[in-house]
């Protein structure tokens, strides 16, 4: 029963999957751009 409303919920949820080479290139840029992608 928790599996299909974690399920329902995650449902059109989009997954974000960071590109690590990119991030570990410049990681204060990814931070600075990170924080008003999240409200942070």
């Amino acid at each position: 029963m928790v599996l299909m409303a974690a399920r329902e919920v995650m449902d059109g949820a989009e997954v974000f999957e960071p590109d690590w080479d990119e991030i570990g290139a410049d990681p204060p840029s990814y931070v600075e751009d990170w924080k008003p992608a999240t409200g942070s």
